[in-house]
């Protein structure tokens, strides 16, 4: 995803690592808890692909490994987060229990390749989470 800052200049990444307190990323939080938050179960092995800056995803807390992806390094954390894209995410086959992708897909081009990036690292019987804007 990009954008244009007030000076122009064009900046990779969420909007909500700027602004994590905005009023629109905690409501969309709450709303995705409240659509998606009875899927979510207690995945040992989480991926959340695209909102390493978390507002979005505070929800969802796992007492096992949680992974951050995200194409704009400033939201991640040393040893939870991986700079890299929904379109070649850098995991085996399966790795994940959960995986996480909230306004993402639309981002990406070709948008089927990010769903079978998606699906192919979710574990067999796993879930996968996904929310586009309306």
């Amino acid at each position: 995803m990009s954008r244009r800052d007030p000076q122009g200049v064009v900046q990779r990444g969420s909007a909500s690592i700027d602004q994590p307190d905005y009023w629109w990323y905690r409501a969309r939080s709450n709303l995705l808890e409240s659509a998606l938050g009875e899927h979510l179960g207690s995945p040992d092995r989480l991926l959340d692909v695209g909102s390493a800056d978390g507002p979005s995803v505070a929800w969802m807390r796992t007492t096992g490994r949680r992974v951050n992806v995200d194409v704009d390094p400033r939201g991640l954390v040393p040893g939870e987060g991986v700079c890299a894209s929904a379109l070649a995410l850098p995991f085996g086959d399966g790795t994940f229990d959960v995986v996480g992708a909230f306004d993402v897909v639309e981002h990406c081009d070709p948008e089927t390749d990010a769903l079978a990036e998606l699906a192919r690292v979710v574990a067999p019987g796993g879930t996968l989470l996904l929310s586009v804007p309306a």
